[in-house]
């Protein structure tokens, strides 16, 4: 937090929108619900979870421009940066490692599998072309599998104005220190197909991310400069019917420092490119809903330090990893039953090949990892409303990993309306899994290290209750909104280094509890 506010405080001290039309006008239509909790859109006061949604207005409000910005704020979640703008970034969701958390694009995993712990680096992603981001708390592996066992981050990018042939957008900001960004698009809707398409651009100076009380600070600031680029068309065939393709593009580049020195030769470049083709189709008077969707990620990164006049040490590290995604998804309107209403039922098939291709280290010291793994895993969920103020929900899933065990996840929670007071009450359980990443199945150290590729899952177990209160002032009904929430969970077959630090093995285990 101390190094991503600087730079968001500076970046917006001038910014200008040359465009009125914006993107979220284009997005106007899009209902106030979530589909991160249930894979089902629901309104965020049913979903029996701890739910933070930062908008898009709340992005430009607030002057946000990465996803770490944003993110500040999210109660129950901790971010840890190991230098300036670029530099890695962890997140930690309700003292749970930094494995534990998935991060998602518009639905589909972006955990970088040549991550040596699975982890996502919250430190690169700008939000131009992010329209909102759901935070769901709590363990979601019996919707979205591995590494869900501290929580779920979907980042939904901006959609197409349906209402207008052509709707450009941007925005401008600069300041201190010597910092600028930019971004322009346009979107529109034309007959039965509609477009989206956007650039922008973030360059820093940057800062001395060392702390002053080093010896070594010379002191030498870590700039950044980086690039992003998104397409989104889609055809509408029928009423029914859509067909949609995404591509999405972003390359940083930025200076880092070896702690606990400065280092003005050591430089990273981290690049990702992801796209998802999509269609989806309505059928018995729109009861049944079922799409199949086709997606692949790919993360390039590599960092380079070169002799300089403070140290002779030469880094030369390269990291790949690649990701393809096949999955069907079915969505069942349920019909009325006596009290029960507004239900559904969500099922599907989900495959995912992952590939990580790593070189890192000294000549003497040197990591690889070579290795891809593959998951089949078929998922199911229900949910339906009593009473009129009583949502329940039920989920499970099975995941196969080629090489592991298998793992079974459920989940169950409830939500009671209190419309008398303004309240909600909520409480959930279930259970969450993180397969071993690549590495540790699969890392050499020649002579120091080699990965376990018998490694179980890390597995958890967790339980919360919360409630939430709508509080009225101002001619506003939920002019303000207080909750708590307390959670307690179990993690166990925690990895962690063999006792000669040779291997990788299952030995941890952790029991947690907090409130938000």
């Amino acid at each position: 937090m101390r190094i991503a506010l600087p730079l968001a405080a500076t970046a917006a001290l001038l910014t200008i929108h040359p465009l009125e039309a914006r993107a979220q006008d284009a997005s106007a239509a899009l209902p106030d619900t979530i589909v991160t909790g249930t894979r089902i859109a629901t309104p965020e006061g049913r979903v029996p979870a701890a739910i933070t949604i930062i908008t898009r207005r709340d992005i430009e409000e607030r002057g946000y421009q990465s996803v770490q910005e944003a993110l500040t704020a999210v109660p129950g979640f901790n971010l840890v940066p190991t230098g300036g703008p670029g530099s890695q970034t962890s997140g930690f969701m309700r003292g749970n490692s930094s494995r534990s958390v998935l991060v998602l694009i518009d639905g589909v995993p972006a955990n970088d599998p040549a991550e040596p712990n699975g982890a996502f680096n919250f430190g690169q992603d700008l939000l131009f072309d992010v329209e909102r981001i759901e935070v769901f708390r709590g363990p979601a592996s019996s919707l979205y599998g591995s590494a869900a066992i501290g929580g779920v981050i979907n980042l939904v990018t901006r959609r197409a104005d349906p209402n207008r042939a052509f709707a450009p957008y941007g925005e401008f900001a600069a300041g201190a220190p010597a910092t600028a960004r930019g971004g322009i698009g346009a979107t529109g809707t034309v007959g039965a197909f509609d477009y989206l398409l956007s650039g922008n651009g973030l360059t820093t100076r940057g800062f001395n991310a060392l702390a002053p009380r080093f010896n070594a600070n010379i002191p030498e600031r870590d700039g950044f400069g980086g690039g992003a680029a998104a397409a989104r068309l889609g055809w509408t065939p029928a009423e029914n019917t859509r067909l949609e393709a995404l591509f999405r593009w972003r390359q940083n580049s930025f200076g880092l420092d070896n702690v606990p020195r400065d280092d003005p030769n050591y430089t990273g470049r981290d690049q990702r490119w992801y796209g998802q083709l999509r269609g989806e189709t309505r059928l018995l008077d729109g009861l049944w809903t079922t799409g199949l969707r086709v997606a692949a990620t790919q993360d390039n990164r590599r960092y380079v330090n070169l002799p300089d006049w403070l140290s002779t040490a030469a880094t030369n590290d390269t990291y790949k990893g690649t990701r393809a995604v096949l999955d069907w998804g079915n969505t069942l309107r349920l019909p009325d039953l006596g009290p029960f209403s507004a239900g559904a039922m969500n099922f599907g098939i989900t495959r995912i090949g992952e590939q990580a291709e790593s070189t890192s280290g000294s000549a003497f010291f040197r990591t690889t990892v070579n290795a891809s793994q593959h998951t089949t895993a078929g998922w199911a969920s229900v949910q339906t409303r009593a009473f009129d103020r009583l949502d329940l929900t039920a989920g499970l899933r099975h995941d196969a990993v080629t090489g592991i065990e298998g793992a079974t996840t459920w989940r169950l929670g409830a939500v009671l309306a209190l419309p008398e007071i303004n309240s909600r009450l909520r409480a959930a359980a279930g259970t969450g899994f993180a397969a071993p990443s690549l590495f540790q199945r699969f890392g050499v150290i020649p002579g120091f290290f080699i990965g376990n590729p018998a490694l179980k899952p890390e597995r958890s177990f967790a339980w919360e209750v919360g409630a939430e209160t709508d509080i009225a002032a101002f001619g506003r009904a939920n002019f303000a909104t207080a909750g708590w929430t307390f959670f307690q969970s179990r993690v166990r077959d925690l990895i962690n280094f063999a006792p000669a630090f040779d291997t990788l093995v299952n030995v941890d285990r952790a029991n947690i509890h907090g409130a938000e």
